[in-house]
């Protein structure tokens, strides 16, 4: 499926600049087919976000020890992840490297109908489902096995099968990245392809500080040799990367945690298995640097208080849609109406996505593992 989707989306790439370059301005329409998509997408993640939610909560069963060090160290790097999004996003000299207000002529919205959808409220979409979730999902917690035993299997079923909709629907990517690919050079040409550029370098870059500086210091302060880490943990990075899934990569995970680090399963499985619904340090800072990255091509003021709840409901919305491949994007479209940001900007990053989409399951993966070798060595020191 990820191999297929990668060939598929190269593809479409392939395509979409010679639509575009071949019709020009007739490519136009072809947008709205991009747009469609998206708002499709959206349509099916927050479902999916509610019983993803609430089916994590009736599923996870771990002591109270075990659960706070795993909730402790993945708030700890999600607000890492946060400050080094936001900090990498406000460095980069944008207004330096390319023409703002050139740009901003061929944006799908421009920024005065832009700054006018702003209005719309953090409160008013996403977050009234999450904390419905988490509510409803702690009240079964709480009930007896036998009495929760019925809404627990209502809301698994009603998961998977979202799931495996949506899932199908990712197939459709490529055809909106075409259109959208073709709609974008044949109405500015090559343009705006150096932006997309730029918005690619800027998350590696994130991604990079965060995994290579970040995480190897955690575990040269905790007596773990990074270079020992990240050797051993190649094959697991590297399957990451090629399907784009942290999911998908979850054997290899395991196998390299338990086999070569020779982390005990129960460490292993706690950050792999578990811990792949809290650990996405990928997707939080792609969100956020996204986020930033549209506001000031529109020209867009965002305050810190919204640049961090951009952030903070991004880990939570990503509980929902764990393993999907482009979850990040998926649950973008809904950070950007959380922030009252255009969701048709969303279709500018779809032909750079695919790649982003793999580096942000990379740095999810390493987040699993650097989590287990800090839960395994924490735990020894503490008698457990």
């Amino acid at each position: 499926m990820a191999n297929r989707l990668v060939r598929n989306l190269i593809i479409a790439i392939a395509l979409g600049l010679l639509a575009g370059w071949y019709l020009g301005p007739r490519a136009a329409p072809l947008g709205e087919i991009g747009s469609l998509t998206i708002r499709g997408l959206k349509a099916l993640a927050i479902p999916l976000l509610f019983f993803g939610i609430v089916d994590t909560f009736c599923k996870t069963r771990i002591g109270a020890g075990d659960g706070f060090r795993l909730l402790g160290l993945s708030a700890l790097n999600a607000s890492v992840a946060l400050v080094i999004s936001l900090a990498v996003a406000h460095v980069v000299p944008l207004e330096r490297m390319i023409n703002l207000h050139e740009i901003q002529k061929l944006l799908p919205v421009r920024p005065m109908a832009a700054a006018a959808a702003q209005k719309s409220q953090f409160f008013d979409s996403v977050i009234p489902v999450i904390i419905t979730a988490i509510v409803l999902g702690l009240s079964l917690r709480a009930l007896p096995p036998h009495r929760s035993e019925g809404a627990a299997k209502f809301f698994s079923r009603g998961y998977q099968f979202i799931h495996r909709v949506l899932t199908a629907a990712v197939a459709v990517i490529p055809v909106a990245v075409f259109c959208v690919l073709a709609k974008i050079v044949g109405s500015s040409g090559m343009v705006l392809l150096p932006t997309l550029g730029i918005f690619v370098a800027i998350v590696a870059t994130g991604m990079l500080i965060h995994v290579g500086i970040y995480y190897s210091g955690l575990l040269q302060l905790s007596g773990i040799g990074p270079l020992d880490f990240f050797r051993d943990g190649s094959a697991a990075l590297l399957t990451a990367f090629s399907t784009g899934s942290s999911l998908a990569t979850l054997p290899v995970t395991l196998d390299t945690l338990q086999i070569k680090r020779r982390i005990p399963p129960r460490y292993a499985r706690l950050a792999a298995a578990i811990g792949t619904n809290l650990n996405h340090d990928g997707i939080l800072l792609y969100e956020a640097m996204a986020a930033l990255f549209i506001a000031r091509l529109y020209g867009i003021p965002l305050t810190l208080a919204q640049q961090v709840t951009i952030a903070g409901t991004s880990v939570v919305a990503a509980v929902g849609i764990a393993g999907i491949p482009e979850a990040g994007f998926i649950t973008l479209s809904l950070m950007l109406t959380a922030a009252g940001l255009p969701l048709e900007a969303a279709a500018l990053l779809l032909p750079v996505d695919w790649l982003i989409g793999r580096l942000r399951a990379t740095t999810n993966v390493a987040s699993d593992m650097t989590v287990a070798h800090l839960l395994a060595r924490f735990s020894e020191k503490v008698g457990d």
